[in-house]
């Protein structure tokens, strides 16, 4: 399924420092995802029946308005903030191991 497909750059966060070369494909194949989901919910907005009416506003810009909303939540909370954490924890458990002293 596609939704595995928005978390493997946590697989690739997970394994920085045994596979660095990991790293960059799992988060082009991560934001790759979160574009295509955009994509997908601008091609729903576009393929509504006509009488239903959101608004005033014109098909393509309730499209606009959502590809850009699920490529901001997904960007968000299938990409960004759990890399960032995933790497913020790594780093911070490889500081604790190492020698050196926190001042």
């Amino acid at each position: 399924e596609g939704i595995r497909c928005g978390y493997v750059n946590e697989v690739g966060e997970s394994f920085r420092y045994q596979y660095p070369r990991l790293v960059v494909p799992s988060y082009l194949i991560a934001f790759g995802y979160c574009v295509a989901d955009a994509m997908s919910a601008g091609y729903r907005v576009m393929s509504e029946d006509d009488n239903i009416k959101r608004s005033e506003e014109s098909k393509s810009v309730q499209a606009c308005i959502a590809g850009i909303d699920t490529l901001l939540w997904q960007g968000l909370a299938s990409v960004a903030i759990p890399g960032a954490l995933i790497n913020f924890k790594r780093s911070f458990r490889l500081l604790a191991n190492s020698d050196s002293k926190l001042i």
